[in-house]
């Protein structure tokens, strides 16, 4: 269960300027260990990093020549606010400059990089994810970025998911080891959580990689124990939709082929060779889905394949 504090500081830094939790490298490393073919002769672009010391910088920079990259850039607000950073590695050299603007991704030379780039990887404000997701559709790119699950609980975004253009990363069971949290934010009490080079960690959930670059492990079915003809009573039905509610993927029926409603997470599990997606917490009259006349946590709706 989440600690209150984390849940605390993470507010705080959602508030603070780039809503800034900082990754740490070992679950970029874990990650991206699952795409290193997609990489070879491609311009990365990491457009939400301050710095060349961020943990994506440094795993690219260090993994330059192995994944056979042709060029990294990384561009994000510095410590100067009026001028964001900008840093180019051609996997020889490295440089450094300021940037005109903020560093903010939506900004036109920001925009510019993008233009330029082939895929980008990188960890951006969780306020902005939306807006984040709008502009990789709109350059085509292939993404791979950290996002909180409540940036996808919206119906514009399950399209992304419903049309094969979207889905989450290999380790998006809520499975990072922390994150660090930057000395500016304070928090009420002493921090308990520190890695190995004295920074303060946290440890909130529901934190997920989205990306559209394919992976193994979203082909692999999920493995079907339960049942429901001899379990009804254990699956209700909907007051506006004549679908199961399954509130933990785990209980999801192998004998049953008609509608269902699974929560969010499910879709760190989801296979579109399993399961085709219907449709996101809307009953047959339009609203959000009700049981026993209670709204219930947003579910999304699928059907066996």
């Amino acid at each position: 269960m989440t600690n209150p504090e984390d849940l605390r500081a993470w507010r705080c830094a959602r508030l603070a300027r780039n809503d800034d939790l900082l990754t740490q490298e070992t679950d970029i490393k874990r990650e991206l260990r699952h795409y290193t073919s997609v990489f070879e002769e491609k311009v990365v672009y990491c457009n939400a990093e301050s710095s060349k010391e961020s943990s994506f910088v440094r795993y690219f920079q260090n993994h330059f020549h192995q994944l056979r990259l042709k060029k990294l850039i990384a561009t994000g607000p510095s410590n100067y606010r009026r001028q964001g950073s900008l840093y180019i590695y051609d996997g020889d050299n490295g440089s450094e400059w300021k940037l005109t603007k903020n560093g903010d991704f939506r900004s036109d030379e920001c925009l510019e990089f993008l233009y330029q780039s082939d895929i980008v990887v990188t960890h951006p404000p969780y306020s902005l994810a939306h807006d984040y997701l709008n502009y990789m559709e709109i350059f085509r790119k292939n993404f791979l970025f950290i996002s909180h699950i409540d940036s996808i609980k919206r119906k514009d975004v399950f399209k992304l998911f419903q049309n094969d253009q979207l889905w989450l990363g290999y380790n998006s069971d809520h499975d990072f080891s922390g994150f660090v949290l930057p000395e500016r934010i304070k928090v009420l009490k002493t921090y308990p959580g520190y890695n190995q080079k004295g920074n303060r960690i946290i440890t909130p959930e529901s934190f997920i990689w989205l990306t559209n670059i394919d992976h193994l492990k979203r082909h692999q079915p999920i493995p079907l124990t339960k049942t429901w003809a001899h379990n009804k009573s254990l699956y209700p039905r909907y007051d506006n939709l004549n679908a199961l509610d399954i509130p933990n993927t785990d209980n999801i029926p192998s004998d049953y082929t008609g509608l269902m409603g699974v929560p969010v997470t499910f879709l760190a599990d989801y296979s579109p060779e399993q399961f085709h997606l219907v449709d996101y917490n809307t009953g047959h009259d339009g609203e959000p889905l009700s049981l026993n006349e209670e709204l219930v946590e947003p579910r999304i709706i699928i059907e066996r394949n």
